[in-house]
């Protein structure tokens, strides 16, 4: 950033610019501390207890933490001026989970010798999520604030006191989950869970499934199936501003919970869970070395969370915020909040194939596989906007196939695997000014590995070997490129070809 101020007039000379401590602009440099621990203790073993001495049972305990801390370095507090510190301690998040599972498995003697697989159990869980206030000169106002200067560490502003604290959350579960081999060829599955939540209530989901041996070659699968997912503690609560490339401009973003009064005023209501539909019909086929399977899946999602457009609030709404209680309404530049917003509708095809025999004096495996994926937004509000949905439907590649030749000798091993991916629609920084229509590509991967013994094995080998590149940005240059020379969305990386070499020691 380079704020200048013209000190060629009485005006200019009176007020106060960066320039006048940093001539060569700054530039915000972000960083983290994380800690991840966690504890497993359990048992396992069978009841033993008269007409339930085979059943099994399984219990155990989890707890673990995972703690990120922020800091800024090389920025200011615009609105306290020439005093402003360039350092800062931003806050943090801490996420606290602790899980207890008991379960069960009992086999169940049905007819012709066949055998019904009973499984139960249950499951509570407690999240607690944790927002930790950063300096207070991260967050605060500074004297400077009532001329319009922004307020917290330039880059990613402080979480404030009033944003800090912790949440919790408490759940528990019920299962029941069959299985039974009615005879030789048939397989049939059913499942049902009920969960409840303190913060949004209960679920009800199910499963059906079910396998149809129809000759030793050939055989057909199927499932249905209902799910849900739940709003994280952090998307219900998360609160932070960051600066954010808008429309091709830095702005400053306030993120806020979907209950807080700025985004009440803006349409934000309180989360639910994401529900879903879910079914697959699919069909495999072995026959001496070689075998395939093909898969259809149809997945539906309502209700899918996601965060808002950024939203610039109007007078209107900045008058209603006032009347709620906000402070420093004039200085809000744009909002978003997580959202139920919109449902999508997605299907796909799966082919994998396995062809095994024996060429140049080795054994020789051929693999191929290619997905087919599709996905439909079948409704969303302005809230989400009509870019967001576009990007949901054409960021991704519909095809992506793999084709691997995989050799082994006595002590030598080698592969080499082409991937392709198909047409996407490429963005940069989040705007759609940027987008174009990107081309499809290839890469290829190989390795060579010798055995030097049971143990202890050296390769050498390639992740896109002939160093294939991202799409190249291709926009106007009077646009600005942010620091950045591929589109970030490219599928297989922007990072070019990566070689190494490895040693593997098993014990």
């Amino acid at each position: 950033y380079a704020l200048i101020a013209d000190t060629s007039t009485d005006v200019g000379r009176n007020c106060f610019a960066f320039n006048e401590i940093s001539p060569g602009g700054f530039t915000p440099r972000f960083g983290g501390d994380i800690e991840d621990r966690s504890i497993t203790a359990g048992t396992s073993g069978l009841w033993g207890l008269g007409e339930w001495d085979d059943m099994q049972y399984d219990v155990s305990f989890a707890i673990g933490e995972n703690t990120s801390n922020f800091y800024l370095r090389n920025t200011f507090n615009p609105s306290m001026g020439e005093d402003s510190p360039t350092d800062f301690y931003t806050g943090g998040y801490s996420q606290l989970e602790k899980t207890l599972n008991i379960d069960f498995v009992k086999p169940l003697p049905i007819h012709a010798g066949n055998v019904l697989n009973l499984a139960a159990g249950l499951e509570w869980r407690e999240e607690i999520f944790e927002i930790m206030a950063g300096d207070p000169t991260s967050y605060l106002p500074g004297p400077l604030a009532d001329q319009l200067f922004a307020i917290g560490s330039n880059g990613f502003s402080g979480f404030t006191e009033d944003s800090s604290g912790k949440f919790t959350r408490r759940n528990y579960a019920l299962y029941i989950d069959t299985e039974a081999q009615i005879s030789e060829q048939l397989v049939l599955g059913a499942a049902i869970r009920y969960e409840d939540f303190t913060t949004f209530g209960d679920t009800t989901n199910f499963k059906l499934s079910g396998r149809w041996q129809l000759t030793e070659e050939f055989a057909i699968r199927s499932s249905l199936s209902t799910g849900f997912r739940a709003p994280t503690m952090g998307q219900a609560n998360v609160s932070n501003t960051q600066t954010s490339i808008s429309e091709g401009q830095l702005t400053q973003v306030l993120t806020l919970p979907a209950l807080n009064p700025v985004s009440q005023t803006l349409g934000g209501t309180a989360l639910s869970p994401e529900e879903s539909e879910s079914m697959t019909l699919g069909i495999t086929y072995v026959v001496d070395n070689f075998f395939i399977t093909l898969d259809y899946y149809r997945i539906d999602v309502s209700d899918r969370i996601t965060l808002s457009d950024n939203i610039t609030p109007t007078d209107e709404q900045r008058s209603a915020m006032e009347a709620l209680g906000v402070e420093n309404v004039a200085l809000i530049g744009e909002v978003n909040f997580f959202t139920n917003d919109f449902s999508t509708e997605t299907q796909g095809i799966d082919i994998v194939a396995n062809y095994s025999t024996e060429l140049m004096r080795g054994s020789t495996v051929f693999s191929f596989a290619y997905n087919w994926n599709k996905t439909d937004v079948s409704e969303f509000s302005d809230i989400t906007g009509e870019y967001k949905v576009r990007l949901l439907e054409e960021s991704l590649p519909e095809h992506r196939a793999t084709l691997t030749l995989f050799q082994t000798w006595t002590r030598f091993s080698a592969f080499i695997r082409a991937n392709y991916y198909g047409e996407y629609w490429a963005v940069h920084v989040g705007w759609d000014e940027t987008a174009i229509d990107a081309s499809s590509v290839i890469t290829v991967d190989a390795q060579v590995q010798y055995a030097i013994s049971d143990a202890f094995s050296v390769a050498v080998g390639a992740n896109n070997l002939f160093d294939q590149q991202a799409e190249a940005l291709d926009f106007d240059p009077a646009l600005g490129d942010w620091g950045a020379k591929y589109y970030e969305t490219s599928p297989h990386g922007i990072n070019g070809g990566l070689w190494y070499l490895k040693a593997r020691y098993d014990y």
